[in-house]
């Protein structure tokens, strides 16, 4: 009985600490026209970055933090064509596509992006 309680315990307290909250990292391309690909990393101060995978100094993607109510990740989006910050929320719909919402003011823009790694 101990030991059973203890495996729980443990397979619980691994899939707490993987979190949904870290599978969106990786490489992943945009389902529209732009051909857009984002590189999704966890950063030292504990939110996630998003950088253009084939310039990695631009960071399009800042300070996504996971609400674990919501399901959702809140930041910032600096489109790499445009010199503005937008509210952005990313939310998973399954482990290889994210919906991006982005607002500025009362205008939403909503892009699907699908991972390739």
């Amino acid at each position: 009985m101990i030991k059973q309680l203890t495996s729980m315990l443990l397979i619980g307290l691994q899939y707490y600490a993987s979190g949904q909250e870290k599978t969106i990292t990786g490489l992943w391309k945009d389902d529209g026209k732009e051909n857009i690909k984002i590189e999704i990393y966890y950063a030292k101060d504990g939110a996630y970055y998003g950088r253009d995978a084939d310039n990695k100094q631009k960071v399009v993607l800042k300070k996504l933090v996971y609400d674990a109510d919501k399901k959702q990740y809140k930041g910032t989006m600096h489109p790499p064509d445009a010199n503005i910050e937008l509210n952005a929320t990313l939310t998973q719909i399954s482990p290889d596509k994210i919906k991006i919402t982005v607002r500025k003011l009362l205008l939403t823009k909503t892009m699907y992006i699908s991972r390739i790694q």
